[in-house]
């Protein structure tokens, strides 16, 4: 091949790579960045945009991994190991019918990043459907929670996080009274604390239940 050749083919090749690079940041900038689209009533969209502005700004995901089923491959290989246990504090909540569920708990371990009571954050996690507080995406969670400073406590299910049934009764989507139990405890042993709860699929979905409630 020629100098001629090669440096055709280069230029080939350097043009193509730059225009594949320019569409593919113009994909992301008019297509992949979004604000958050919320779906509810006038008054709780009013009252979100009001106490979450941040809702009103584009959200930018990472540039070089921002379709779903990337993310869950990547996810894969940066999750927590099964075996790495996390040393939560357990309190076992006893249930108005009797029944019992497992609430954990981890303080960040920076003092330098733990706030004074009257402007301490603790951080509610409902986890999915099988999922437990030493669930890998679950603890991933917690540790970005206390690295900031805030208390982590994690809501384990009737039956799951090692906690046996006390009751014939289970959890399911459609009862969210346990919920409505334990935060109602959290508010009773942190009185002046603010609390934002987050939860993972069946938990956002409780989450949901009680906002409507």
């Amino acid at each position: 091949m020629s100098t001629a050749e090669a440096e055709s083919n280069n230029f080939v090749l350097w043009t193509s790579a730059a225009s594949s690079l320019t569409l593919l940041s113009l994909y992301y900038v008019f297509n992949v960045a979004q604000k958050p689209k919320i779906y509810a009533s006038n008054k709780l969209k009013a009252f979100l945009i009001e106490h979450v502005p941040i809702l009103n700004e584009k959200y930018w995901p990472t540039w070089y991994n921002w379709e779903g089923r990337l993310q869950s491959l990547m996810g894969l290989f940066q999750r927590i190991s099964d075996s790495q246990l996390l040393p939560y504090t357990r309190e076992i909540v006893t249930l108005h019918d009797g029944g019992e569920l497992a609430l954990d708990c981890l303080e960040p371990t920076d003092p330098r990043t733990t706030a004074e009571n009257d402007d301490r954050l603790i951080i509610f996690l409902l986890p999915g459907l099988t999922s437990c507080s030493q669930t890998s995406y679950v603890k991933s969670l917690v540790l970005a929670v206390t690295k900031v400073g805030a208390t982590a406590y994690v809501l384990n299910n009737r039956g799951l996080g090692g906690v046996a049934l006390k009751t014939p009764r289970t959890y399911c989507a459609t009862k969210y009274e346990d919920v409505m139990e334990v935060i109602a405890h959290l508010k009773q042993k942190h009185p002046k604390e603010k609390m934002i709860a987050i939860g993972t699929s069946l938990g956002g979905y409780l989450s949901l239940l009680f906002l409507s409630s």
